[in-house]
């Protein structure tokens, strides 16, 4: 290497420190041009794949993505009178729902045909559809025992009620107490309003009473009544009862739903399921 310093020094006119820095400046200058354009002149004296080598290429791509899919739950014969939890959540009920099932069980409930099993709260349409098949049950189409007799949800007594497994005397009352203030029950989901009841009763009092199809529930004269009355009303606040009769006195009457939706104490969540309940005349 000495030798190359004393040649650049000659040829340069450099001392021999200098020439030591140019020779080394010039290596690095080599290096970095030889890995920026070597890459190009690599890829540019490669043969282009073929159509045959790019379909090869396509198919193991699709092999390797279906290897790595994930499995779809497994599917096997059951009661649904005598399953566990654990089978369950092996055949894919979420956990909770499991347990709303295994409840309901304990509490009295059956499944008699393949289509019961839609009762449970909760469970999918689609996860019914796919374990139809291996529910071992009846279809309903061909099931001929005689069913039980269902109560009225809006007639049913206290009495009549608590004889419902997981029920009992205090879901009963308060049952009871709450679809009178309310003026009866539209929906089947307003069970859930019911101070402290749970899922697991609300899908034994569904197995056992029925909600009238186009039920008419008592409704309140809006334009008429009372703030007492008003308020008695469980989608009806104190704010709400003192704004509809505050308007009464300036406008007279409330000419409609839409008049009353304005109001900015109106419970927007609850709304759709008030104006069920109110009398507009």
């Amino acid at each position: 290497m000495k030798h190359v310093y004393l040649l650049i020094q000659r040829i340069l006119s450099l001392s021999y420190n200098e020439s030591k820095g140019f020779f080394g400046l010039f290596l690095i200058s080599t290096i970095a041009l030889v890995f920026l354009f070597l890459p190009k002149y690599i890829n540019r004296h490669n043969p282009e794949l073929d159509a045959s080598d790019v379909q090869y290429l396509d198919s193991l791509s699709a092999v390797l993505s279906i290897k790595k899919a994930p499995k779809s739950m497994p599917l096997f014969d059951f009661d649904p009178n005598k399953i566990s939890m654990d089978s369950l959540i092996l055949l894919g009920v979420p956990k909770k729902t499991a347990i709303t099932w295994i409840n309901y069980r304990t509490k009295g409930g059956k499944f008699y045909t393949k289509k019961d099993v839609r009762k449970i709260y909760g469970i999918q349409d689609e996860w019914v559809q796919k374990a139809f098949p291996y529910i071992l049950l009846p279809d309903s189409s061909t099931y001929r025992n005689n069913k039980k007799v269902k109560l009225d949800l809006n007639r049913a007594s206290a009495s009549q009620l608590k004889l419902t497994p997981g029920i009992g005397d205090i879901f009963a009352n308060r049952i009871v107490k709450f679809r009178e203030s309310l003026g009866g029950f539209v929906t089947a989901d307003q069970l859930h309003e019911v101070y402290g009841i749970t899922d697991t009763s609300i899908q034994s009092l569904l197995d056992h009473t029925y909600i009238q199809k186009k039920f008419i529930p008592n409704k309140i004269r809006i334009n008429h009544v009372e703030k007492e009355k008003l308020l008695s009303h469980p989608y009806i606040s104190k704010n709400l009862a003192e704004d509809i009769i505050r308007f009464r006195e300036i406008n007279k009457t409330i000419e409609s739903e839409k008049v009353l939706a304005d109001f900015k104490s109106v419970d927007k969540r609850n709304f759709k399921k008030l104006i069920l309940y109110l009398d507009f005349q």
